[in-house]
């Protein structure tokens, strides 16, 4: 799917307020964690390259910047794990190792880490 940016971030321009943008957070950030693998809004598909989708990946900065132009209560309607996305330094949507990792994809092979370590003598041959 090809996600763009929410219809009210580019209506609303210059003149956006801090409650739509915490109306879009909300709207385009996971409620909950495990995260699910798209956007619940957009569709867009989370890699660890876009972690966010576009709406989120431009709100987040403009919302971390202006929080303080509302009461902290205004922050009230997000999740636990939407406030801590926006405010923290983790993303419940960044793709973790294990889901890049494939090793049934055909013409993956594993090369043992330490190779010397698995030969029988344990050591250089």
């Amino acid at each position: 799917m090809n996600a763009r940016l929410d219809p009210r971030l580019t209506t609303a321009g210059l003149t956006i307020t801090v409650p739509t943008l915490i109306e879009l957070w909300a709207a385009h950030t996971p409620a909950d964690n495990p995260a699910p693998a798209t956007c619940p809004a957009c569709g867009h598909t989370y890699t660890t390259d876009a972690p966010l989708c576009p709406t989120a990946a431009t709100v987040r900065p403009l919302l971390r910047r202006r929080r303080n132009e509302v009461a902290p209560a205004a922050f009230g309607r997000l999740t636990v794990n939407q406030h801590e996305d926006l405010f923290g330094k983790r993303l419940s949507t960044q793709v973790p190792a294990s889901r890049d990792h494939q090793p049934d994809k055909p013409g993956y092979t594993s090369a043992p880490l330490f190779p010397l370590a698995s030969t029988p003598t344990g050591g250089a041959q």
